[in-house]
């Protein structure tokens, strides 16, 4: 018999609660990630419209 079979789970207790902690950490990284990717893109265009209203007005 496996250490912790007859406690109903009990011992894993703790490890379930760290991989919740890392799965929401996960979705977490990933969010912000994907947010600063929404940013650079939109700064890259915003330069682009900039430097075509300096070659314009120049």
């Amino acid at each position: 018999m496996h250490a912790g079979c007859g406690s109903g789970g009990k011992n894993l207790q703790p490890y379930r609660g760290s991989v919740q902690k890392v799965n929401t950490g996960s979705v977490l990284v990933k969010e912000t990630s994907e947010s600063f990717s929404i940013v650079a893109e939109s700064i890259t265009r915003i330069d682009t419209i900039i430097s075509k209203i300096a070659e314009r007005h120049a």
